[in-house]
């Protein structure tokens, strides 16, 4: 978990050379979900048999997660475009889209938990799905580290 954490840092130095942000994010998913396939296979004693069956689900739940990934993508551009004129109106939409973000991820999660149990067994699945809750715990520190804290834009308000 250590050489992960550091590997994301690492990466995020990067994007100081990124030709845009849509490059750098692809190349982030690229080599993210090779650290993760690392990691998993470290962690946990796939049989053969598991193995087979587990990866095909593991990356469907992958394009899954990408999908909904796109979404928090979106909402932190709508963030960066609008900071300097945040609205009530604009906080709120940004906010409730975050929301939705987590929850689709949760949904997803607890989906690729019920799955994986069916090959894995108990154990190995909930292994699973703490190793995914770590990373993404990383990741959202690392995406929450970057973002600043909405200004107070009281004379720029359209309350509704």
């Amino acid at each position: 978990m250590r050489k992960l954490f550091v590997f994301i840092f690492i990466l995020n130095l990067g994007s100081l050379f990124a030709q845009n942000i849509d490059d750098y994010i692809e190349m982030l998913r690229s080599d993210l979900k090779s650290q993760k396939t690392a990691l998993i296979s470290e962690h946990i004693d796939f049989s053969e048999t598991e193995s087979e069956k587990f990866w095909p689900v593991y990356r469907k739940y992958s394009v899954k997660l990408d999908n909904i990934s796109d979404k928090r993508v979106k909402y932190i551009k709508e963030f960066a475009d609008n900071y300097d004129t945040m609205t009530d109106k604009k906080a709120d939409e940004i906010i409730k889209q975050a929301f939705g973000f987590y929850k689709e991820r949760r949904k997803l999660e607890e989906s690729l938990y019920k799955d994986t149990k069916k090959i894995l067994g108990a154990v190995k699945a909930a292994k699973l799905i703490q190793l995914e809750h770590q990373v993404n715990i990383l990741i959202d520190l690392q995406i929450s580290a970057g973002l600043p804290l909405i200004e107070n834009t009281s004379k720029k308000s359209d309350k509704k």
